[in-house]
């Protein structure tokens, strides 16, 4: 038998028991996470580029390879199949460095953009700008600093282990269609801090009320055909669980409740068996 270094499912963790539920009663919601895009740093003028990029993040790692993963982000997770994921524009992502060969080409064509003459008065020119950043959007560091829980880890990652697919809203192409203006496809790394400390007239943090914008106009939503895979950190949770999602009895057929129920497995099911 071969050895497996991919999963036919998208995992995507969490910290409490409480996100796992609302992920199954509402999808997923994308947030602006903060993200380096120094590769790319000449579009700034600055000497980093770092944004906040609405997102939700999923890894395509084995459950035997998967430890290190839960410890970072949670102990809670669902897994969805690879096939639904391609079907909702989930993308893996591109892992680069400066001097890549990926870069040298999405460097080259936004600085001839930049440069032609009819930049800015072109429609066809100005959407193939907007393609690329959002390109941009799909690209990670091989490694650098991590932003988790509201501040940078002090050891570098290494980004390529997580193996990531990225869910992007494609805010630019449904502009038109949204009331609200706030929505960005990014916000620069000032905005994106400033919005976490600042609160609107009800004690919300500013950042908060942007990603219930997000979760207004653009979830992602599955059915529950789609889940493969159920973590939750204890055996106890389980029962806790089932109850939760049978008194929503408009959300869940009985029948769908016992899909999920044989989809569940525990972080330490997956910490002693795999």
């Amino acid at each position: 038998m071969k050895e497996v270094i991919s999963s036919n499912s998208l995992f995507h963790f969490t910290s409490k028991l409480k996100y796992l539920k609302a992920i199954l009663q509402e999808g997923f919601c994308p947030r602006y996470c903060l993200e380096n895009f120094d590769t790319f740093k000449f579009l700034s003028g600055e000497d980093s580029m770092e944004m906040a990029v609405p997102m939700v993040c999923f890894c395509d790692i084995p459950l035997s390879k998967v430890k290190t993963h839960v410890q970072m982000y949670g102990s809670y997770g669902v897994g969805l199949s690879k096939s639904w994921g391609n079907q909702a524009g989930i993308s893996p992502l591109f892992y680069i460095s400066p001097e890549s060969a990926t870069t040298n080409s999405i460097y080259s064509t936004i600085v001839y953009l930049l440069n032609n003459s009819r930049f800015g008065w072109d429609e066809t020119l100005d959407r193939q700008y907007d393609r690329l950043l959002r390109l941009i959007r799909f690209t990670k560091p091989y490694e650098g600093r991590f932003f988790r829980r509201g501040k940078f880890l002090k050891s570098p990652v290494t980004f390529y282990n997580e193996r990531e697919w990225r869910y992007i809203p494609d805010i630019t192409n449904r502009s038109s269609q949204i009331l609200l203006t706030s929505l960005k496809p990014w916000l620069d790394k000032e905005t994106f801090l400033k919005m976490h400390r600042e609160k609107d007239p009800e004690g919300t943090p500013l950042i908060q009320t942007l990603n219930r914008e997000l979760q207004l106009y653009f979830p992602l939503m599955f059915d529950v055909s789609a889940v493969r895979y159920l973590i939750l950190k204890t055996e106890s949770e389980v029962s806790q669980l089932i109850r939760a999602l049978k008194r929503q009895k408009t959300l869940f057929k009985p029948e769908e409740i016992d899909l999920i129920a044989s989809r569940i497995i525990t972080k330490r099911q997956i910490f002693e068996d795999f």
